[in-house]
This record gives C-alpha cells, structure tokens and sequence, in this order.
C-alpha cells in the first residue's frame, strides 16, 4: 500500500537510502553515465534556481529577448554560454552577458563610478 504522507514517504527513502548506500550512489552514478543529456539539463537548472534564482525556462526566455546576444556588446556566444549577469548586493539578475564582458563587469566591480572612469581614460 503506497505512503500518502509524503513526509512519510519522504523519511522512509532516506532510512532506505543510508541502509542502502553504496547500491543507491553506484545506481545514481549509473543513471548519469546512460543519461548524459538529461543530467547536464538537471545540472544545469539546479545551479541557475539555487545561485540565480531563476529556471532554464526564465533563462531561456532572456536569450531569446536578447537574440542571443551578450547584452553589452552583442556580439554571439563563442561556444560557451551566456553568464547570468546580477547585482552582487541584491542577487537581481540584469541579463546575460558574454564572458569577456561578464569579467569586464566583474573586475569594474559593478561600480559606476569605476565605468565612468574608465569611459574617461578611454576617451569616452
């Protein structure tokens, strides 16, 4: 009979899980070897939800806005993706950025003041 509380249920895979260790990590492992594809696609939303906050679909939304393009130079990714740019302070995410102006940015410190500065060196 299935477990409908699923704290329960929850708590019953867990006591299996440490029972079963080794079978379930050697059963994961296996299951990111035959699925490559799915687990890059589950990687990769996990770190864009937990460092971002946002989903693949969110993020996917912003390239199509973007025409796939770095938002500050738009020139086309060179086979990486584009980073999710954000606000340090904050976590607000800004947009996508190629990498070199992702370092731009992060070596500016995001600081206005320190792009004005630059702009005025540059002859801007």
């Amino acid at each position: 009979m299935p477990i409908k509380d699923s704290q329960k249920r929850a708590e019953n895979r867990r006591k299996n899980y440490l029972k079963n260790r080794e079978r379930e990590i050697a059963k994961m492992m296996q299951w990111r070897r035959d699925n490559p594809e799915k687990n890059a696609r589950v990687r990769r939303n996990v770190h864009l939800r937990s460092t971002y906050g946002i989903t693949t679909a969110v993020y996917e939304q912003m390239l199509a806005q973007q025409s796939g393009r770095c938002a500050i130079c738009h020139r086309e990714p060179d086979g990486e993706p584009l980073h999710v740019d954000h606000r340090h302070s904050d976590g607000i995410v800004r947009g996508l950025l190629c990498g070199r102006c992702n370092r731009a940015i992060g070596l500016l410190a995001g600081d206005v003041e320190s792009v004005k500065q630059a702009l005025t060196y540059l002859g801007g």
